[in-house]
């Protein structure tokens, strides 16, 4: 869940991308910054490499290179915004970096979130109980709304700063996350007794808590002053951080909770109605059903990604000029991809 939370803010991009747009920086163009955000979801979905080094080298390093790839992708994008305006070097002198560049780093930090949800996902479904898929999916969704609230908490009114807790948290946080995840795990799939619902039963409750407390933030920051502005409204933002924080910390103590009694025997699962036969690249994509799926998701998906790669410009359009709502909307999106 801690390495999904660092990939899904991916879904971030109207936090920063106004930094693409300044006068007295880039200067791109607003069809330019949505060339950028269109080069993140290619990176982001354009993931068949991550599947093949899962296959072929496991969950681990799949997870890590993905990590690795996401870091190195915001540092850039960080670079080449502090280069346009000169702060990046001692005379002060300003280089604007190719858009092809801007391009670059941002599909690499879209790839990297992508192979980091391929290890999270397919190890889980190889791993869990099936429980565990959908939470796991939840916090991919709910990541960039966490994301708006550390922002407005810690960062505001600065998305340098954003953009560089971005690039170093899969660092700081992702590895370390890393070497935990696949620690006492094997290549077989343990027996997981899906009768104890318990846990997972307390992890969906926290999590439906963790929703709602970012739905009383996107609410507040968007219909009164009562959180904004962010920098003049510190302390409330950060006791909002703080329960959102709090919540997420609870989660990884649950196992320690409910904890299995050795001396109680296991229920036998029985065998799933339901098989599925696994398939091919070639053999999928020539099954009708697979481009029925594909032309749902594509139409579905595309028009969120429209919204959601120009929701920046849009709220300062629609505000005049006014980015102060950028994260409510942005945490309002997140919070309803994740119910979805």
């Amino acid at each position: 869940a801690g390495c999904e939370l660092i990939a899904g803010q991916v879904y971030g991009f109207g936090l920063f991308s106004d930094l693409l747009r300044l006068h007295h920086g880039l200067a791109l163009s607003q069809a330019s910054v949505g060339l950028v955000a269109v080069c993140e979801n290619l990176g982001q979905y354009a993931r068949i490499a991550g599947g093949l080094v899962y296959d072929n080298f496991g969950g681990k390093i799949t997870l890590r290179v993905g990590l690795l790839l996401n870091g190195v992708g915001y540092l850039g994008i960080l670079c080449a915004v502090r280069a346009a305006t000169g702060s990046g070097s001692e005379d002060g002198e300003a280089w604007k970096a190719p858009l092809v560049l801007l391009c670059a780093c941002s599909a690499m930090y879209g790839q990297g979130a992508g192979w980091m949800e391929t290890a999270a996902v397919s190890t889980v479904v190889t791993k869990f109980p099936e429980e565990a898929i959908g939470l796991l999916k939840t916090f991919f969704g709910v990541a960039s709304a966490v994301g708006a609230v550390s922002f407005a908490a810690l960062f505001a009114p600065s998305r340098e700063d954003l953009l560089l807790a971005l690039g170093l948290c899969p660092f700081v946080l992702g590895f370390p996350l890393s070497a935990v995840v696949f620690v006492g795990h094997t290549d077989d799939v343990e027996d997981a007794d899906a009768s104890e619902s318990s846990p997972w039963h307390a992890a969906y409750t926290i999590t439906l808590a963790l929703v709602l407390a970012l739905v009383a933030h996107s609410g507040l920051a968007s219909m009164t002053t009562w959180l904004r502005p962010y920098e003049d409204h510190r302390p409330r933002n950060v006791a909002v951080f703080s329960v959102v924080l709090g919540l997420l910390l609870s989660l990884p103590v649950l196992p320690l909770c409910f904890t299995k009694k050795r001396d109680e025997p296991a229920q036998k699962q029985l065998p799933s109605p339901e098989t599925t036969n696994d398939c091919t690249f070639v053999e999928a994509i020539s099954g009708i059903r697979f481009w029925f799926l594909f032309l749902a998701l594509a139409a579905g998906e595309g028009a969120g990604l429209l919204v959601l790669n120009n929701m920046g410009q849009l709220v300062r359009a629609l505000d005049q000029g006014d980015p102060s709502l950028q994260p409510a909307c942005v945490s309002a999106f997140s919070v309803s991809n994740a119910v979805g």
